[in-house]
């Protein structure tokens, strides 16, 4: 469980994968003999076949041995920030498919050049006790949802790049 929650929690968004990509490479230390990273930024683990070979069920001679390949996504939805507002609200763009609906009150992760920073996401439109029932049927559009960092303007603008 402590490794499933190292690998969600871990920021790694398309084109920004770095993070996850040292995580995981550091958790299958050993296992491969050899791992490379290519142009594309995908992580390679080849483990090469052992001696001995693996015995046909009925004759007993070797056969070659199986060739497998394991393949997995290590990106995740993620966000580039678009625009910081007087107020220290962040306006972001979609990096990979998604369904806005779930974004609600999701708690995220903005990554900036000091540190991570925690912030919460939510749509940017009237909250739902002043709301019309057109408005709160809508869903919300991307541009529509805001991240709240909790901190002041001057604070998330020194600290937050576009």
């Amino acid at each position: 469980m402590k490794l499933l929650e190292e690998l969600t929690q871990t920021p790694g968004v398309p084109g920004r994968e770095h993070r996850i990509r040292e995580l995981i490479r550091k958790r299958c230390r050993g296992l491969f003999d050899q791992m490379k990273v290519d142009t594309m930024g995908s992580l390679i683990g080849i483990r090469k076949a052992r001696p001995g070979g693996v015995k046909h069920q009925r004759g007993g001679s070797k056969a070659k041995p199986p060739c497998v390949m394991i393949a997995a996504h290590m990106d995740q939805i993620g966000f580039m920030v678009s625009h910081v507002n007087d107020a220290g609200f962040l306006r972001v763009q979609a990096v990979g498919g998604f369904d806005t609906r779930n974004l609600f009150a999701r708690l995220v992760t903005v990554c900036t050049a000091e540190g991570d920073l925690p912030g919460i996401m939510n749509p940017g439109i009237k909250p739902i006790h002043i709301a019309t029932q057109e408005e709160k049927n809508k869903v919300p559009l991307i541009n529509e949802l805001i991240v709240d960092l909790g901190l002041d303007g001057d604070a998330v603008k020194k600290q937050v790049k576009i």
